[in-house]
């Protein structure tokens, strides 16, 4: 079970790190790309 409610694609992955590479003032930071199954952990 997903808690999305559907799986995840590539294109859920390629938007994370795009997002990364371009968020100058982001440093240091993990960020979950796991269908928010880290939520609350």
């Amino acid at each position: 079970m997903h808690s999305m409610g559907h799986m995840g694609e590539m294109s859920d992955v390629v938007n994370a790190v795009l997002y990364l590479d371009a968020a100058p003032f982001v440093t240091g930071e993990i960020l979950h790309v796991d269908d928010g199954q880290s939520a609350g952990h």
